[in-house]
């Protein structure tokens, strides 16, 4: 990386016009670009996926019109006084005018709504007045009618009595004829049948004699039967004992045969007894062949064995040979040793002569001793035929073994089949007998079946006789006892009918009688009822007109109860103030607030403006007056002027500090105008542009003042410009992209969490960063090149030439012995002790920290937005600063009343939860499926009071759904911003671990140490601590808030912890890189790792001094920025570099490396080999450079000689 970042530095030297022309087409392109595509800017967050944002979103298909912005204005009599007649139509003449706006959906009207609001109360009073006199006369009323009613009820029953009793006696007198007539019928019939019953009686006696006669007969003939038939039956009885002895004894043997055939197939693998021959048949064929088989198996084993035998006796045989030999061998090589020995030993013999003799021994002992190994070899040959002979003889005897076996089986099998062959002769002898047994059974128990019908049959018709017989008698003694009754009856019959001639004559007189007042009794009654339906046919009538009163008042009745509900609905709820000296008016637009343009702004400000002249002071919500097109402030010029300030004080000329700033500027200019390019393709927060503009700013100075101070010293050193230039490109641009990706991968990670409006706000930022390193490594090198050394002042280059004649003062100097360094170093169990205590303390606010969106309190003191949230908050209540919208499912079907009672019923019971002021229906949608109810809330929007009462409205929510029918979810800018709040905290520790895993190992690169990356997180997180807390005291907790214009303390910004860990760890990885570099550049070129620490503190020191400085400047400025939400984000980023850069990398870093030594830059022998050497300290530079000048001072040389 160093080497091609040395390259591009050169290129951009030598092209350093085409570098600049390239780079000014660039910027134009961009700029053109914002000019023309420039959009809205927003302060709304949402989180898609979340409550709020869905039910948000349903509002926008479903009732647009009520899913714009809003904003208030606030009228205020100047001397506190309540408002005149004049001031009051001012007042409500510009709320008329502001109504006409095109962009303004509506405007209330304060004085007429308050009025309503105040008179509500009385209408409902003088309304229940008129329905209680109503109620009294139509009770009146009813009671007259209901008496006539019951006169008429009376009299009707008077009559239907009368006509009752008429009806009663007609009928008793049509009876009464009907009885007599009847009775003359019975009369004259009792006579015939009299005399008939005579004859019948006398037939019957003579009948009845016949009868007995013939069952006396019967009786006979049935009781020789009888004796018949139980003769039969014994005998029937004594055949049937025979049978079943036989049964048994025939059954006993088929069970004895049943088994032995079991047996017998079972044992020949069989299933019936006809395969048993077959079967046997079978194994005796298998036999002879098993017989066979062992007899071959037999011959075969006995040659086997012969030939073996044979083969064992040649094998001993040519061991006795082998063996002989080997002797013979063996004392061959003794008698060549000994002859050996001789020769060595024999003095007469000359060198010559003993070593062709000793020669000649040797060939011999060869010769000898591959006689022997062959001998060995043939006696291995030997021993292992022994073996094989061994193993196949035991092979032999396994058969044997298995023959003998096999001979066993066949003598038994043999035998089973004899066996078998006899068994089956007896059991076909005994199924023969069984058989004929069987056949003998069967035709006695026809036999006996015959013989048990004949009985049978003759018992039935004993039965029937018996039967005939018991009927017979029955009969004889029933007609005997009905003979006798006849005879009494007929006699009784006789007297009655004499009576009842008598009595029928005295009952014809009375009917006649009864007759003739019947008649008379009828023309009464009719005469009656004419004159009751006369009456009657006037009483529908009345009941119209009562029925149609008491529906009327009904009516009143439920619209005086809606008319109370809704004044009650609305109780807390106020436009004006108590004492009438303040008014609000609420306006809703056809767009979000930060959709109006600066025109639309100033139209709304100059027509509530006009009653200024009637002595009425008017303020105005953020939402009117919070104009997001304007990104750039004083603060921020203030803050670029205190870095030109450290700039111009660092590099000693107007020239060399213009330039870094010069490069920030032009970064930003391309970053800022990107983004707002793209602005009007997506919804984009306001802070995203001024974002990018802070760090922008920060950043670009920093990279190019480190690329510029590394080339100053150079320059100052003697260096070659273009040498320098390439050279301060590659080391000090090494460190500066490495420092650069570290920021942008903790401002691209913004998107991991899955947050639209911080994924646009980390990625706008990043790009922004990734241009200022651009311009860093190629129009910083080019202008470089275009200034020459007009960057260095004629003080710095005398006081360099100084130097050099003091070179006990620049080693010094260089290894770090004087200043904080050395400090430092000296004693770093204090620095580092001191350190810790320091950020802890300040740490310490951070465990109280609440986050929320800012309101209008977060305003500067004095302006509009401020004045008018503390005036609605005195006036009306904290609440009404922030309230909230509920949206409530409503029934399908419903009319407009019915829906207006749902909402209302569902305003109720939000309305009885604690710290809800008012819950007041805001109105239905067309299809009348939803109703919306706005929510004043206890205390202001940012207040933990609020937020708990948005947690226990949607924990009601189940509640409230079984009460009233209708699911509720909640809506509004409040609620939203919870949502946001709570869920930026979620995903704060996901991102932190993102953001600080992927750096850990982008450290590790640039390091190559295990230590140095752990020790830059670690104080990372203290710092970042101690950024928290301190944001917290001041704009929390309210301390020093005088001094940062902290009007109203309150919550931190929902979205600035994760901001500030974001964009704090990566600058502090910045002041870490180039800090540690320096360090590492030393200890790479051979020094010892504590003195390393201290002579790269000294040389990277005084630029990360002024970084920091310059930084926080830049940061420092936003503090009072125009826009409300940055200020925070300006004092946490400056606060926090402070610390980061001066606690943590210029004193604990240095002191803690210190007391590591060589510990600092322990890294594993296998991670060593495998991570890319990225060379940030510029090593490969430095060999290049010596080894290039060792070439030129040998050029030299030879050119001289």
């Amino acid at each position: 990386m160093a080497s091609f970042l040395y390259r591009l530095g050169k290129f951009a030297y030598r092209k350093r016009w085409f570098v600049v022309s390239a780079w000014l087409v660039a910027l134009l392109a961009i700029g053109g670009s914002a000019a023309m595509f420039m959009g809205k800017l927003s302060n709304e967050f949402s989180i898609p996926g979340t409550e709020t944002q869905r039910t948000l979103d349903r509002l926008k298909q479903e009732m647009p019109e009520v899913s714009g912005g809003n904003g208030r204005i606030v009228f205020e009599t100047a001397n506190g006084q309540p408002f005149t007649t004049a001031q009051r139509e001012a007042a409500e003449d510009a709320v008329k005018q502001l109504d006409e706006l095109t962009f303004v959906r509506s405007a209330i009207d304060p004085f007429s709504t308050q009025d309503e609001l105040d008179s509500a109360a009385q209408k409902v009073i003088d309304g229940q007045k008129e329905l209680d006199d109503a109620r009294k006369k139509l009770e009146d009323g009813l009671a007259q009618l209901n008496d006539g009613k019951q006169q008429l009820t009376d009299g009707q029953k008077k009559i239907d009595d009368g006509r009752a009793q008429l009806e009663d006696a007609t009928q008793q007198w049509k009876s009464g004829s009907q009885q007599l007539a009847d009775a003359r019928a019975q009369l004259a019939s009792g006579r015939t049948e009299l005399n008939s019953a005579k004859a019948q009686l006398k037939a019957g006696q003579e009948k009845f004699a016949a009868g007995e006669k013939k069952l006396a007969d019967g009786q006979k003939e049935y009781d020789a039967g009888l004796a018949k038939l139980q003769a039969g039956e014994k005998q029937l009885k004594d055949a049937q004992q025979t049978i079943a002895a036989k049964e048994k004894e025939l059954a006993a043997g088929q069970s004895q045969f049943d088994a032995g055939v079991r047996q017998l197939t079972s044992g020949l693998g069989v299933s019936e007894l006809s395969q048993v021959p077959a079967a046997i048949t079978s194994a005796e064929s298998q036999l002879s062949d098993a017989k066979k088989q062992v007899s071959d198996g037999q011959a075969q084993l006995n040659a086997a064995k012969k030939e073996l035998d044979s083969k064992a006796a040649a094998l001993a045989t040519q061991e006795t040979q082998l063996k002989e030999s080997l002797t013979k061998v063996t004392a061959g090589l003794e008698a060549l040793d000994s002859q050996e020995d001789a020769i060595n030993a024999d003095t007469s013999l000359t060198a010559d002569q003993k070593a062709a003799a000793l020669a000649e021994i040797q060939a011999k002992r060869q010769e000898l001793e591959g006689q022997k190994a062959q001998l060995d070899a043939g006696l291995k040959q030997v021993a292992d035929g022994k073996t094989q002979i061994a193993a196949a003889l035991k092979q032999i005897t396994q058969k044997q073994s298995e023959l003998d076996a096999a001979q066993a089986k066949i003598a038994a099998s043999e035998k089973k089949i004899a066996t078998a062959k006899s068994g089956y002769q007896q059991l076909v002898s005994a199924k023969s007998t069984i058989d004929s047994g069987k056949k003998q059974l069967d035709a006695g128990k026809a036999t006996l079946a015959t013989k048990q019908k004949e009985l049978d049959a003759g018992k039935a018709k004993l039965e029937t006789a018996k039967q005939q017989l018991d009927a017979g008698y029955a009969e004889i003694a029933a007609n005997r006892t009905k003979l006798e009754q006849a005879a009494a009856k007929i006699s009784s019959g006789a007297a009655s009918l004499a009576e009842g001639e008598k009595l029928l004559a005295a009952n014809q007189a009375k009917a006649d009688a009864g007759a003739q007042k019947i008649t008379d009794s009828k023309k009464q009654l009719e005469a009656g009822q004419a004159e009751l339906d006369s009456k009657s046919a006037e009483i529908p009538k009345a009941e119209e007109e009562l029925a149609e009163g008491e529906e009327r008042l009904k009516t009143g009745e439920s619209d005086l109860a809606l008319g109370q509900r809704k004044a009650e609905s609305t109780h807390g709820m106020r436009f004006v103030s108590e004492d009438g000296s303040i008014a609000a008016s609420q306006l809703s637009f056809t767009s979000s607030a930060d959709a109006l343009t600066s025109a639309n702004r100033a139209k709304i400000q100059e027509i509530a403006n006009a009653v200024n002249a009637d002595g009425v002071n008017v303020y105005y919500s953020k939402e009117i007056v919070s104009d997001l097109n304007s990104i750039f402030g004083i603060a921020e010029i203030l803050g670029l002027l205190i870095a030109a300030v450290v700039l111009f004080v660092m590099l000693g000329t107007l020239v060399a500090a213009g330039l870094p700033l010069l490069m920030a500027v032009l970064g930003v200019a391309a970053g800022v105008g990107g983004t707002l390019a793209f602005s009007s393709l997506i919804s984009m927060a306001s802070i995203t542009p001024a974002l990018a503009l802070m760090l922008g700013l920060a950043v670009g100075i920093d990279y190019s003042l480190f690329i510029v101070h590394r080339h100053r010293r150079q320059l100052l050193s003697g260096m070659d410009m273009e040498e320098s230039v390439g050279r301060a490109t590659g080391t000090s641009g090494n460190a500066v992209v490495f420092a650069g990706l570290t920021v942008v991968i903790a401002l691209a990670a913004l998107a991991v969490p899955g947050l639209p409006f911080l994924a646009v706000l980390g990625i706008s930022a990043a790009a922004t960063v990734t241009i200022a390193v651009l311009i860093a490594l190629t129009l910083t090198p080019a202008l470089l090149g275009i200034i020459g050394n007009r960057l260095v002042s004629k003080r710095a280059w005398a006081k360099a030439a100084s130097a050099d004649e003091t070179p006990a003062h620049a080693e010094q100097q260089a290894t770090g012995s004087r200043g904080w360094g050395a400090l430092v170093t000296r004693f770093p169990w204090v620095a580092l002790g001191i350190g810790v205590v320091l950020l802890g303390l300040l740490a310490i606010p951070a465990a109280s920290m609440r986050t929320a969106l800012p309101d209008g309190s977060a305003e500067p003191a004095g302006s509009s937005a401020f004045t008018a949230y503390e005036k609605l908050g005195d006036a009306f209540g904290a609440g009404y600063n922030g309230p909230m919208l509920v949206v409530a499912d409503l029934p399908a079907g419903l009319d407009d009343r019915a829906a207006e009672i749902q909402t209302l019923d569902v305003a109720d019971q939000i309305r009885s939860i604690p710290g809800v002021v008012a819950a007041v229906p805001a109105g239905t949608n067309d299809a009348k499926t939803i109703g919306i109810i706005q929510v004043i809330p206890q205390a202001g929007p940012s207040s933990a009071e609020t937020e708990t009462l948005v947690h226990t409205i949607r924990d009601e929510a189940a509640s409230i759904e079984e009460n009233t029918g209708s699911h509720i979810a909640l809506a509004g800018q409040v609620a939203a911003q919870i949502d946001v709040s709570e869920r930026l905290n979620e995903v704060l520790p996901l991102y932190l671990g993102i953001v600080v895993g992927l750096s850990l190992v982008l450290l590790l690169l640039v390091f190559r140490s295990v230590v140095v990356p752990l020790l830059a997180t670690a104080g990372f997180l203290l710092s970042l601590a101690a950024a928290f807390g301190a944001t917290v005291a001041v704009y929390q907790w309210g301390w020093l808030s005088g001094v940062f214009d902290v009007n109203v303390p309150g919550p931190i910004m929902s979205f600035m912890p994760i901001l500030l860990t974001g964009i704090l760890f990566g600058l502090a990885m910045d002041y870490q890189v180039f800090l540690v570099s320096g360090m590492r550049e030393s200890f790479a070129h051979g020094q010892d790792a504590r003195l390393a620490v201290r002579t790269g503190f000294v040389h990277s020191a005084p630029v990360v001094t002024a970084a920091a400085l310059i930084m926080t400047s830049v940061f420092a400025g936003f503090i009072f920025s125009h826009l409300t939400m940055i200020r925070a984000i300006g004092f946490s980023l400056a606060i926090g570099v402070l610390l980061d850069a001066f606690v943590v990398r210029m004193t604990l870093t240095p002191a803690i490396m210190h007391l590591l030594g060589d510990k600092a830059w322990y890294i594993p022998r296998w991670l060593d080999k495998i991570l890319p050497d990225v060379d940030v300290e510029g090593a490969k530079l430095e060999t290049r450079q010596t080894t290039a000048s060792h070439q030129l001072d040998e050029m030299q040389l030879e050119n001289r000689t």
